[in-house]
């Protein structure tokens, strides 16, 4: 897909006096940006080109991130960046560009910086994308520790590459992963089968998104197995980050289900690591993690555990025949998976 980019924002809160007096507010400006959007019938992606045929260079996660007030524009740079963006929208001057103080930093709003920690660190991605008829589920695979901004940015980079900001709302009613280990311990594919619940009319496509613990110089592959096919894919080698779009055979109507098999086969050249975890955007009746290892190569402790915004339970998990399994019923939103020492 297109060129990768990369957004910087500082975390903390952002306040400040704008330059016409008033107080400056994120929300005030997402808010104004998101009526223009609607009146005009413009893309992020197609603002994010007009604006660089005229010299500025905004990227489509960060107009992603003004638009959902996750993010405010701040700075010299980005007023005039807002000015444009009003010519380009056809909007009155001072319209977007009274909100963006020019003495303040880009920063992400409402954040707060997380503790420092060597274990595996996971965010629920839906807190900046409450369910709504515009929010799309994602099933994310991590293999590995990966943190929680790192893992938030990259998934908000690949649903913009997708062309999926706006898809309908699909659930996992229930969701089955087995990943599979080859004899030297390395992961090497992921099979999901999931049975999908429509919130909206017209869902036809989910994404699926695979964050590796270390960048890698060969891509992930996305394999259909039943009840999908493969649309576009998205790739980004030096954050580990593989995604693509999967694509049902018939739109679904409110509350239909189907059921889909999709298989990951990780890069060739993947770091081995000792942790797998699936997010949940929403509640499920049931999910079951999988590791499949070679007897003659086995770990010698498995860790089953489940996490959401309360706490973490964890528990010892006791192989059966070569497959280690974690399973939770009734859960949701949060994290499932499993972890190991050789």
């Amino acid at each position: 897909m297109g060129e990768h980019e990369r957004n910087g924002l500082a975390e903390g809160g952002i306040e400040g006096v704008g330059p016409v007096g008033e107080v400056v507010d994120g929300q005030g400006f997402a808010r104004d940006f998101r009526a223009l959007l609607a009146a005009r019938r413009s893309s992020l992606r197609g603002l994010s080109l007009h604006l660089t045929e005229r010299g500025v260079h905004v990227s489509t996660p960060l107009l992603a991130a003004w638009r959902s007030g996750t993010a405010a524009p701040a700075g010299v740079d980005h007023l005039t960046a807002v000015r444009v963006l009003e010519e380009v929208l056809t909007a009155p001057a001072g319209h977007l560009s009274r909100w963006v103080d020019p003495t303040a930093t880009p920063r992400r709003l409402g954040e707060q910086r997380q503790p420092a920690s060597s274990s595996p660190v996971v965010t629920d991605l839906a807190a900046d994308r409450a369910p709504g008829p515009d929010g799309d589920l994602l099933a994310v695979e991590e293999v590995g520790g990966s943190r929680d901004a790192r893992a938030a940015a990259a998934v908000d980079r690949a649903r913009t590459a997708l062309g999926l900001e706006r898809t309908g709302q699909l659930v996992e009613r229930s969701v089955d992963l087995v990943l599979e280990l080859d004899a030297r311990g390395v992961e090497r594919r992921i099979t999901q089968r999931t049975e999908w619940v429509a919130q909206v009319d017209g869902v036809d496509t989910f994404p699926a998104v695979l964050i590796t613990a270390s960048p890698s110089r060969s891509r992930a592959r996305v394999e259909p197995v039943s009840g999908c096919r493969l649309g576009p894919t998205y790739s980004d080698l030096a954050d580990g980050v593989f995604a693509a779009a999967l694509v049902l055979p018939v739109p679904l109507r409110a509350q239909e289900s189907v059921t889909t098999v999709h298989r990951t086969h990780l890069p060739e050249d993947v770091a081995p690591d000792t942790v797998y975890e699936h997010r949940l955007l929403h509640r499920a009746e049931r999910i079951s993690v999988a590791v499949v290892f070679d007897p003659e190569h086995a770990p010698s402790t498995w860790q089953g555990f489940s996490r959401d915004d309360v706490e973490e339970r964890a528990g010892e998990v006791v192989p059966q025949g070569g497959v280690a399994r974690v399973a939770r019923d009734d859960f949701g939103p949060g994290v499932v998976g499993l972890r190991w020492t050789w």
